[in-house]
């Protein structure tokens, strides 16, 4: 059981792990869990120390690695690590968000623009209370520079850059019942 969580350390195999485990011993188990899971693989990491609440360890991790490193990582992973980041480490929070934003804007996904700039609405808005204003000019002429060309996208971003972009935009919802309201009154 043991050699297997040490092998492939992940929230399953955490979650065995402590099955077996008595409640004097937990803790140190888990310590060494936590241990484990530091020499794994960033999504793995990221997912058990969510998991754990471990958010001193994901901090660390998420300050040390790459932004190039969190954009490679599903948003599925991700997203719930930078909300509960947002408090304790904003600043870590918000190089996730700007991983997540950037992943949709490389992959050209324009179908998610939206959730891209809320994306980088918090980014902006983490590192500009956080006293990190130059992470968010890097990150402004980064788009400008390699993403000009993505009209759906640069339009909302220019915008959500001089502070005129809405806190919160219309949701898809609002916006299917308006359209949908449209159509009904369009009909009579």
């Amino acid at each position: 059981m043991l050699f297997r969580s040490k092998a492939y350390p992940s929230e399953f195999t955490y979650d065995e792990l402590m099955k077996y485990i008595s409640k004097k011993d937990s803790r140190h188990w888990h310590n060494k869990a936590i241990e484990e899971v530091k020499k794994a693989s960033l999504p793995q990491t990221i997912k058990l120390c969510t998991k754990t609440k471990e958010w001193e360890i994901l901090a660390e991790c998420i300050d040390v690695c790459t932004h190039e490193d969190l954009e490679s990582i599903s948003h599925y992973t991700t997203e719930e690590a930078a909300q509960e980041l947002e408090k304790e480490h904003p600043t870590e929070a918000a190089k996730i968000y700007r991983a997540m934003a950037m992943r949709i804007v490389k992959a050209k996904k324009s179908k998610y623009y939206g959730a891209a700039l809320d994306h980088f609405l918090k980014t902006k808005r983490l590192y500009l209370d956080n006293d990190c204003r130059e992470e968010w000019l890097s990150l402004v002429e980064t788009v400008r520079r390699d993403h000009y060309r993505k009209y759906s996208l640069i339009g909302d971003f220019e915008e959500l850059v001089s502070g005129d972009y809405p806190e919160s935009p219309e949701s898809f919802e609002e916006r299917t019942r308006k359209r949908w309201e449209k159509q009904i009154s369009d009909k009579d």
